[in-house]
């Protein structure tokens, strides 16, 4: 089977009245046989007769001018915002950081400021608590006594050695 061609553009030139005889000949013979062409020939004939009968509309002067700045002015803020593209992607792993930073800072024992006294303080507290378990680990009446006699639990200890 032949491939038809079928002259769209030239369609337009036809109706503008642009083409040679001979090509105004070739396309009336491809018209007769050809539904589509004649179709499209159909609407595009329609279509002009209506924007005929619209009003015309006049522009002013610097109206191309405008129209390619503002263009422009668009394409310039496009640029712009073409930076932050990647942002939306980057939330998800930003957040989580902030996250584990947040996490890490609450979690993290806080240093207090001491003073020479209250370091005394402390070892005093330890020293007392160091006493009582050592007391708590006396199983013995002797152990007890030899305890409370000589003041600590490693003298005793060196004792039993």
């Amino acid at each position: 089977m032949k491939s038809i061609f079928h002259p769209r553009k030239k369609i337009s030139l036809y109706l503008d009245q642009r083409l040679s005889p001979e090509e105004v000949q070739k396309l009336e013979e491809h018209l007769s046989v050809c539904k589509s062409c004649r179709r499209l020939l159909q609407n595009m004939s329609t279509m002009r007769a209506v924007l005929r009968e619209k009003p015309s509309v006049s522009v002013r002067k610097d109206f191309v001018s405008r129209v390619i700045a503002g263009h422009r002015r668009q394409q310039a803020d496009e640029a712009f915002w073409i930076g932050f593209e990647s942002v939306p992607r980057l939330l998800p792993q930003l957040a989580f950081v902030l996250v584990v930073v947040l996490a890490l800072l609450w979690s993290w024992p806080q240093l207090e400021i001491t003073t020479p006294e209250a370091v005394d303080d402390q070892i005093a507290r330890v020293s007392v608590l160091d006493e009582r378990e050592m007391i708590s680990n006396l199983t013995t009446y002797d152990e007890a006594l030899r305890f409370a006699l000589n003041g600590t639990y490693e003298n005793m200890e060196g004792d039993r050695k």
